[in-house]
């Protein structure tokens, strides 16, 4: 089709720019807009290379095709920053240099120009819509300022139905661009137009339509307002529930969520508390039924989702029941679950080699350097993921459930984008601890009988740093002997306790508190989730002061579901016999030693060289 219409035109190019309109005419008669818009980017790149053209129509015609060239970012990251706008193609070279297409050196204050011209010369909102807002939000990367007639040309664009098709995708693109763009420049009509023709599309119920699509994302968007006027409240929950119904009806769970979630919020706004319920425990009730169905696996997290909306909701019994679902789904998925095994040889010799060097020269050394060759780097845990990402894009743009092998509970791994710290998480078990598990045994063995290490010895290491109180040497001392021994299930609910009291003194030697009230009569000490917590305080200060790499470890070992999760399993019975083995045991041995080497006197911890593995 391209083709066709790239040598229909290369008759015309003398009356150009006339034949624009005509052109997104015909590319609009054989795709949508979305499809059309990159349609006109490779027609008009054939066009600029026609020969025999003069050099200022050349020049256009490549001006005019990486307007349609540009692609619509939604908010995604890109290589161009923060323009609405990015390149339709992004890579790098072997150099690490990025290549863009169009390429970002194209993107010239004379373009931007040429643009601001065609806006009074075309008349197809497509074409006004794509130069003006193209020439508004790519003139600051162009090193040209803005003119804020550029955006109230592309709003009005934008806003004109014309030839747009009403039922597709791309009608909810450009009004919820026309909304946000007239907002951004403080234009009260424009907005008020904007925001009407929005509620409109999306309350838009064509007979026999499956779904407006149109409906999710205004509610998205004015939702981030946190208020709204009855009447919208009114009219966006009518078009909800109507949708909602009609997914429900088809038993697709998932779907359903999306359209729950959204009335919610709506209901919750309004103060509507029986609308609230009445939707919570109808989506509820979906999820149990297609639980019932549904394999193991997906009866948990089914279950999940449905403990989730009952309990945030406060219906306790309903709650209760989701969990003895998600607690039964977790049983089925372990039976259900094939078990896939990758063996992998380790050389007895390496194995030795690198405890004999982690642990040589006397024990403060081999201490210090035992607890640093372990501790993972998020550099290289960063790199993997990329790696995985460009091995296996798609998975790794797609979230997991994954089964605790241990506990047998579901947990949910975001896509690496949405949340890569937790998916470096999922990558280091799966990918690192078991091999490095092997190094770490070794070592930790070859450690206590070079220097034939007793409990008390190993209980004292840390109370030179002052995280290790001499007054619970006692306690520490019964730990080490139990992991000396192989009682693993002892060593864990003995020291794990420890370290959630050696980091709140840390935490308060670094000057933020660590204790909390609700009502500034009742204090209670931070527990190690809080302390861990990525958005809290305490978090912040000792990421400053140990570094990402200490802090990434400390959460994986101690509080992250992804990870081992000591503190939680082993505080809250989530963990059985099974899961008391040597295994956690050297990870909790590990963060002992890591701990010893901070010393509160410099605030800062004290590493040593790690032996190459």
């Amino acid at each position: 089709m391209s083709d066709g219409l790239t040598e229909r035109y290369k008759a015309r190019l003398a009356e150009w720019p006339t034949p624009i309109d005509e052109l997104i005419t015909d590319a609009l008669i054989a795709n949508r807009a979305s499809l059309a818009i990159p349609m006109l980017g490779r027609v008009l790149g054939s066009l600029s290379a026609t020969e025999g053209i003069d050099e200022t129509t050349r020049l256009q015609l490549l001006s005019d095709a990486i307007a349609f060239q540009l692609m619509a970012t939604f908010k995604q990251p890109h290589c161009w920053g923060n323009t609405y706008f990015g390149p339709w193609a992004e890579l790098q070279d072997n150099d690490g240099k990025v290549i863009t297409n169009p390429p970002r050196e194209c993107l010239t204050a004379e373009v931007v120009e040429t643009w601001r011209a065609r806006v009074g010369v075309v008349t197809h909102p497509v074409g006004v819509a794509r130069y003006a807002d193209g020439a508004w939000d790519i003139a600051p990367l162009a090193g040209t300022r803005r003119l804020v007639g550029d955006a109230r040309a592309a709003i009005d664009a934008y806003l004109t139905e014309g030839d747009w098709n009403r039922d597709s995708f791309d009608w909810g693109r450009r009004l919820d661009r026309a909304f946000r763009l007239a907002k951004s420049i403080k234009d009260e009509s424009r907005t008020a137009q904007a925001r009407a023709k929005y509620i409109q599309a999306a309350c838009y119920s064509p007979v026999g339509a499956e779904e407006n699509r149109v409906l999710l994302s205004a509610v998205d968007t004015l939702l981030e307002e946190n208020t709204l006027p009855d009447s919208e409240v009114i009219s966006l929950a009518e078009a909800l529930q109507k949708a909602y119904n009609r997914v429900a009806s088809t038993r697709d769970a998932y779907r359903a969520r999306d359209y729950a979630e959204r009335l919610i919020r709506l209901h919750r706004m309004s103060n509507d508390r029986d609308a609230e319920l009445a939707i919570v425990r109808q989506t509820g009730s979906l999820y149990e039924q297609v639980a019932s169905r549904a394999s193991g696996m997906q009866q948990a997290s089914l279950m999940r989702n449905a403990h989730g909306l009952y309990a945030a909701a406060g219906l306790r019994e309903d709650a209760q029941r989701a969990k003895r679902g998600l607690e039964e789904g977790n049983r089925r998925s372990r039976a259900e679950m094939g078990v896939i095994s990758q063996e992998y040889k380790i050389s007895v010799a390496d194995l030795e080699a690198h405890a004999n060097e982690t642990t040589a020269g006397g024990v403060e050394v081999a201490r210090r350097r035992l607890a640093v060759a372990f501790l993972p780097a998020l550099t290289e845990l960063q790199d993997a993921l990329k790696q995985i990402a460009n091995n296996a894009p798609i998975q790794s743009m797609m979230p997991m459930e994954i089964i605790d092998s241990d506990t047998g509970n579901v947990h949910h791994v975001p896509a690496a984008q949405e949340d890569p710290d937790r998916r470096m998480a999922h990558v280091y078990r799966m990918y690192f601890a078991h091999h490095d598990g092997h190094y770490m045994r070794s070592a930790i063995d070859r450690f206590v009988i070079r220097y034939e290490l007793r409990p008390e010895q190993l209980a004292s290491f840390g109370e030179a740093c002052g995280l290790f109180p001499l007054a619970r040497r006692g306690l520490r001392a019964r730990a080490f002997a139990a992991y000396l021994v192989g009682d693993a299930a002892t060593f864990v609910h003995l020291i794990v306790p420890q370290f959630e009291h050696a980091l709140r003194l840390l935490v308060d030697a670094l000057g933020t508190s660590t204790s909390t009230s609700r009502d500034n009569a009742n204090w209670r000490q931070l527990t190690l989730s809080t302390i861990l917590n990525k958005q809290s305080d305490s978090y912040k200060v000792l990421l400053k002061s140990a570094g990402e790499d200490m802090c990434f470890y400390l959460r994986l070992v101690l509080t992250e579901d992804v990870g081992w999760n000591a503190r939680d399993r082993t505080c809250h019975g989530l963990i059985d016999d099974a899961g008391f083995g040597t295994v956690l045991a050297d990870r909790l041995f590990h963060v002992f030693l890591l701990l010893t080497l901070y010393d509160l006197r410099v605030g800062k911890v004290q590493k040593a060289r790690s032996p190459e593995r």
